[in-house]
């Protein structure tokens, strides 16, 4: 099996992209928070943050499937599930919830 060059330069081009943009937000705050998001609070409290959810296009259905992969019996044992930067979901659970510092910089509905 052949490469035809448009499909090498197309490689080069992806990872030559791929490495300026995350050069550049490793040099400069300003340019990271403009390409990255800010980590976003789904479930607190013992109820859903429904605007946040519908803002991340996140479903129930997802934060509960985060809840039972992490471990937890249920909502009832959860203080907080964060939408984190890399797409994936931290669940906090009650007793960890007592350190306000693992909300920062979590965005609030």
């Amino acid at each position: 099996m052949s490469s035809s060059p448009q499909s090498v330069t197309a490689i080069i081009v992806l990872l030559g992209g791929q490495y300026l943009i995350s050069k550049l937000a490793f040099k400069s705050d300003r340019f990271e928070r403009l390409i990255k998001s800010e980590p976003a609070l789904l479930y607190s409290g013992g109820s859903f943050n429904r605007k946040t959810m519908a803002r991340e296009r996140v479903t129930e259905r997802e934060v509960l499937q985060a809840v039972r992969k992490s471990g937890s019996a249920g909502l009832d044992a959860v203080e907080a599930v964060i939408l984190e930067t890399d797409g994936t979901m931290s669940v906090i659970g009650g007793s960890d919830a007592r350190s306000h510092l693992i909300y920062d910089p979590v965005e609030r509905a």
